[in-house]
Parts: C-alpha cells; sequence; structure tokens
C-alpha cells in the first residue's frame, strides 16, 4: 500500500483491514512492516491495524527482491546478495568441478550451460523488476 502522506496511508490500512474482515481474513500486525523511502521523520507515530502497531524497517524482503528505504539505490542490498551468491555458486559449482575434472577439460557447452544453471540466474534475478537508480 502506497501513500503521500501519513494520513493517508492509515486511512489505506483501515480500509485493506476492513476488507480483509469482510471477506474473512486476518492480518497480522507482527508479520506486516512500514517503509518510508525519503526523509524519515521519527515524530511521524505509528501506523496499526486491528492487531496492532506496524514495526518500521528500513531493509525488507519482498517475493525475493530487497528493498532499502535508506539508500537511494533502494535495491542494493539485492544487488550486493545476488553478487555473493553467484560468486559461491561459481566458486562451488565451476571452479570445484574444474578442480576435480582438470582445467580445460569440461566442455564449452557444458561450461556454458552451468554458468546459466548455477551462476547467471542469480545475477539477473529481479533485473525485470529492479530499475537501475545510480547516476
Amino acid at each position: 500500500i502506497i501513500s503521500h502522506s501519513r494520513s493517508g496511508l492509515q486511512s489505506h490500512l483501515n480500509d485493506f483491514a476492513d476488507w480483509c474482515r469482510a471477506n474473512f481474513l486476518e492480518l497480522s500486525a507482527k508479520k506486516s512492516s512500514i517503509m518510508i523511502f525519503g526523509a524519515f521523520n521519527k515524530s511521524m507515530g505509528h501506523f496499526t491495524f486491528d492487531t496492532g502497531d506496524i514495526p518500521f524497517h528500513r531493509s525488507e524482503k519482498y517475493v525475493g527482491v530487497t528493498f532499502n528505504s535508506t539508500l537511494r539505490n533502494i535495491f542494493s542490498d539485492h544487488y550486493k546478495h545476488k553478487a555473493n551468491v553467484a560468486q559461491a555458486c561459481a566458486h562451488g559449482g565451476l571452479f570445484g568441478l574444474e578442480h576435480h575434472l582438470g582445467r580445460g577439460n569440461i566442455p564449452i557447452q557444458t561450461a556454458v550451460q552451468l554458468y546459466t544453471a548455477l551462476v547467471d540466474c542469480h545475477l539477473i534475478h529481479g533485473a525485470d523488476v529492479c530499475p537501475d537508480v545510480d547516476d
């Protein structure tokens, strides 16, 4: 739920809680989070569902993509994590296999398939929804 004002967001949250109640769904404030993108004012107060206060978070993962509300590039934590995972997969998978078979003994077609399956999938994860916001 997105809003440009504190009162607007609380109104949207109230409407969402009403909709959930009408459709026999249960909300959990503990499993929810509020993220403020841009200037954060601690006197902003708190936001609530019927079940309690919704905590503020600076970093949160949603459908596998990590967002950070305090950095200019909100996806930088995601990029760093996926780069580390890709590097670990390259060292453990490709270079590990090359170590066992000997340098140059992996056919090119097989190496490309392994790279695509083990490394590239991490490097392109979320690329379709993560715009580049760096200068």
